[in-house]
């Protein structure tokens, strides 16, 4: 009889790895879990990097197109003053914009009572908060005055009507009048 000997670490082993192989296939879909995991992650990351990378050539293009020299042709192609760039146009066209003379309607004028754009904005914008606050506190007085006046009718009304009739009505009573 040959001599047979087990060995145990071995069997343990392979008991274990067995054991998880089948706890892992009944329980767990891991490959297809780590793969949606990666693919999310990969998505995430190139979504990061791709919007900074077009967003950087999107303001680099921008400032290229504001900053970049031009000068002016006439419609037969000959240049026409200084070299200039989008941004300093549009700095000029928006400064010459607010310092314009317009009327009370903000029409262009230069009429004696004509003011720039910007007085005339500003000018605008507090009379209609002055008037939404004068129009508040009219009514708030309004209503003042309505219950007052209302208060001072029904007391001489009462005060007449008690010297036209010497009889104790019920409301007289319950009001307490006439004691």
């Amino acid at each position: 009889m040959a001599d047979f000997t087990l060995d145990m670490a071995a069997v343990e082993q392979a008991v274990v790895d067995r054991a998880v192989d089948r706890f892992f296939d009944e329980h767990f879909d891991f490959g297809s879990t780590l793969k949606r995991a990666v693919e999310s992650r990969f998505n995430a990351l190139f979504a990061e990097k791709a919007d900074a990378a077009i967003t950087a050539a999107i303001d680099a293009a921008l400032d290229d197109g504001f900053n970049r020299e031009f000068t002016r042709v006439t419609p037969w192609g000959e240049k026409q003053g200084q070299p200039t760039t989008i941004r300093r146009e549009l700095e000029f066209m928006l400064a010459n914009f607010w310092q314009q003379k317009v009327d009370r309607q903000g029409k262009p004028s230069d009429g004696y009572n004509s003011v720039t754009r910007a007085e005339y904005q500003m000018i605008r914008i507090a009379g209609e908060d002055f008037i939404k606050n004068l129009e508040s506190h009219l009514v708030g007085a309004a209503a003042t005055f309505k219950d007052g006046l209302r208060n001072e009718l029904r007391g001489r009304v009462d005060t007449m009507l008690a010297g036209l009739f010497h009889v104790k009505s019920g409301q007289d009573q319950a009001e307490g009048r006439y004691k």
